[in-house]
């Protein structure tokens, strides 16, 4: 079933390519930061902390980090077990990966899923300028981990999906919650 997964050829061409003819001397410290800072998702759990300190953002706050855990559960404890795709570094020879070497299993990225169950969760309600800013953080952390040979492209594909599915469904239990607490709130007045 998965063994999609596990052919590289094209997947390995593109970061192949990748390799060859993106990577420099001014893409990679940018790129390695900003992998970095998102490492155990301190990025996003920081800004998810301050959102829960402004009382008119704490929904959101509470958005983003169940968007956060759900992700974490079922890319890092769930698919990434079940599928077990090695790293591409691990599979492709001529792959220099830049950076530490990762035990865990390829697929999905689970830096692209927080990172994109993140802004998901965090895109209704915010002012279009940070959701506009999220976004582009979530694509250059997507695209760093291919740049920096960590994933494939069908990882980062995958993470895209479960983090916008872990996003909504963030925000659509936050929702249900807080509206089944004011309707009690307003039962007992």
């Amino acid at each position: 079933m998965f063994e999609i997964f596990l052919r590289v050829s094209m997947d390995g061409e593109i970061l192949l390519w990748l390799q060859e003819n993106m990577r420099n001397s001014i893409l990679t410290p940018i790129l390695s930061f900003i992998t970095n800072l998102a490492y155990n998702g301190e990025v996003w759990i920081a800004i998810s902390i301050i959102l829960l300190c402004l009382k008119k953002y704490r929904k959101i706050g509470f958005k983003t980090l169940l968007a956060m855990f759900i992700s974490m559960i079922l890319c890092d404890n769930l698919l990434k077990n079940i599928v077990a795709r090695p790293r591409p570094y691990d599979s492709i020879e001529e792959l220099i990966r830049i950076g530490h070497r990762v035990k865990s299993y390829s697929f999905p990225s689970g830096h692209t899923s927080t990172a994109f169950a993140f802004a998901t969760a965090f895109t209704k309600g915010m002012p279009k300028k940070y959701v506009v800013l999220v976004w582009i953080l979530a694509v250059i952390m997507a695209f760093s981990r291919l740049y920096l040979g960590y994933h494939y492209p069908t990882d980062v594909l995958g993470g895209m999906v479960v983090g916008t599915f872990c996003g909504f469904l963030g925000g659509i239990i936050i929702n249900g919650v807080m509206n089944y607490f004011n309707s009690k709130k307003s039962d007992t007045e």
